[in-house]
């Protein structure tokens, strides 16, 4: 840091997406800031200033971050379509009604033998709704 004119404060600014552009949400003397109450899958856009004894300097460039989670639980459990043989097993699943702020990518299928032991790794089945 600069000891002869030092940073006395930050200006955090965000821009929420909702179209009033960036506005201050934060002065402050730490160099981090926690955004709470976001919205999943909105974008938020944030920019910073240091200021010294002779004022704020110019922003930062600007952060861009959406906060997502790990999609909800299927809404129910698969079914066993008509089309089931003695050697194939064609299922059903309805799509994920919470994608946790992002769009669902893939479903995993995973399989049971019934043996007893845990199931058996995932199997990639691309945004399909069925598999056999």
């Amino acid at each position: 840091g600069n000891t002869i004119c030092p940073i006395t404060e930050y200006e955090v600014q965000v821009d929420q997406g909702w179209g009033a552009g960036f506005e201050s949400i934060k002065k402050t003397t730490s160099t981090t800031y926690r955004h709470e109450n976001l919205v999943l899958g909105h974008k938020y856009q944030y920019k910073v200033a240091a200021k010294n004894f002779l004022g704020y300097g110019s922003y930062s460039t600007v952060l861009s971050a959406t906060p997502i989670r790990v999609p909800g639980q299927p809404p129910n459990a698969p079914t066993k379509k008509d089309t089931t043989t003695s050697t194939v097993i064609y299922m059903e699943y309805a799509a994920v009604n919470d994608d946790g702020g992002s769009p669902i990518t893939k479903y995993n299928v995973y399989i049971d033998d019934g043996l007893g032991g845990a199931f058996g790794a995932a199997i990639d089945n691309a945004l399909s709704l069925t598999y056999d």
